[in-house]
C-alpha cells in the first residue's frame, strides 16, 4: 500500500492502482479503518483513471458508516456519472447539507443541476446552479449557468452570467 501512495504522489495512478489491487489480492489483514481508507484510495484512483463504475463500487464500500461530507459528494458524483440517477437522487435526499462546508454544499448543487439537466428539468437545473453560485461563485459555474440561461431563452441573464464568467 505504501508503494501505491508513493506512485500516486509521483503522478502514476495506474501503477498505484495495480499495487493497491495486489495488496487486496494478497489478503493482508486490515482493521475496519484501514479497509475504509483502502477503499477510499481505490475510489480516488479509479476516478482519476476515468473508471466511474469501479470508483463507485469502491466509494460505496468506503462511505459505509462515515459522515465524511467530501466522500458523500464524491459518491453522488460517481452515481451520476455511472448513470445511476435513482441512486444519486437517494443519496442527494439523504445528505445533511447544513453540516457541509460551503464549498461542498455548492458541489452538491452542481450535481443536482447536472441530474436535473439530464432529466430535462431545465428550470430546476438553473435554480440549482444559481444556488451553487450564491455559495461559491466561480467562472466555470457562471459559464454553465449562462449557457443554460441562453438555452432557456433568458438572453439578458445569460449575457450577464457569461460576461461575469470571464
Amino acid at each position: 500500500r505504501y508503494a501505491a501512495r508513493s506512485l500516486d504522489k509521483l503522478g502514476r495512478p495506474g501503477l498505484a492502482l495495480y499495487y493497491l489491487r495486489e495488496s487486496v489480492a494478497l489478503g493482508e489483514p486490515l482493521d475496519a479503518a484501514a479497509q475504509a481508507q483502502l477503499q477510499r484510495e481505490l475510489c480516488f484512483l479509479y476516478e482519476q483513471q476515468a473508471d466511474p463504475v469501479r470508483a463507485l463500487d469502491a466509494c460505496q464500500r468506503a462511505v459505509v458508516g462515515t459522515p465524511d461530507a467530501e466522500l458523500q459528494v464524491r459518491l453522488l458524483r460517481l452515481q451520476r456519472k455511472a448513470g445511476r440517477a435513482d441512486a444519486a437522487h437517494r443519496t442527494l435526499a439523504g445528505l445533511d447539507l447544513a453540516a457541509f462546508p460551503k464549498v461542498l454544499r455548492a458541489a452538491v448543487f452542481d450535481e443536482q443541476a447536472e441530474l436535473d439537466e439530464a432529466e430535462g428539468r431545465h428550470a430546476e437545473s438553473i435554480g440549482a446552479l444559481r444556488r451553487a453560485c450564491a455559495l461559491e461563485e466561480t467562472g466555470e459555474r457562471l459559464y454553465r449557468l449562462g449557457l443554460r440561461l441562453r438555452e432557456s431563452g433568458d438572453l439578458a441573464a445569460a449575457e450577464a452570467s457569461l460576461a461575469a464568467a470571464v
